[in-house]
């Protein structure tokens, strides 16, 4: 965007709405990333370009399977020019260690709580006060970890439990019982 990201251009509204040629963004779905979509990505920076950079954003790169990882290292090693990589990943002993030599890691502070929250009521206006305060307690100011503890119910709850299996082990007067 020509007017650093001003969300009315129509450049903005492309990359908002994902139709933008030469911005490619893959949300973490939860799911591995596959040989044919890191082609198909290949695929559409080959294409000529209509901005001055083309852009992928890939959440979670832990995702990838071997065959798709060693794809993606073959465009890290002779990226095509003007083009830009931002890679999450949420632990990086998930990735392979031939990418992580190839990138520069950026470690991101935790999110100030009242930030966080101001955020994800946001964009889960619905989201019950009880739900929203477990979310927060158990992603420790980590936007990433919070989306993930509210998409999937069932991992909160099981943090949850485990928490409070912490907690109970720690009143303890006594391991051993006597």
């Amino acid at each position: 965007c020509p007017n650093n990201f001003c969300h009315i251009c129509p450049t903005c509204v492309q990359i908002s709405k994902g139709y933008h040629l030469d911005t490619i963004e893959m949300d973490d779905n939860g799911e591995s990333i596959i040989i044919d979509q890191v082609r198909d990505i290949l695929a559409r920076f080959s294409m000529t370009s209509q901005s001055a950079h083309k852009i992928l954003l890939m959440a979670n790169i832990g995702r990838l399977m071997d065959a798709a990882a060693n794809t993606l290292l073959k465009i890290l090693e002779e990226p095509p020019p003007r083009t830009l990589f931002f890679f999450t990943a949420t632990n990086l002993r998930d990735v392979l260690p031939t990418i992580l030599s190839r990138i520069q890691i950026i470690k991101l502070k935790s999110v100030e709580e009242n930030i966080l929250c101001q955020s994800l009521r946001e964009k889960y206006p619905d989201l019950s006060q009880d739900v929203l305060d477990q979310v927060m307690m158990l992603s420790i100011g980590k936007p990433g970890k919070a989306l993930s503890l509210i998409q999937n119910p069932e991992q909160c709850a099981f943090y949850q439990e485990l928490l409070e299996q912490v907690r109970t082990f720690s009143d303890e007067k006594s391991i051993t019982g006597k």
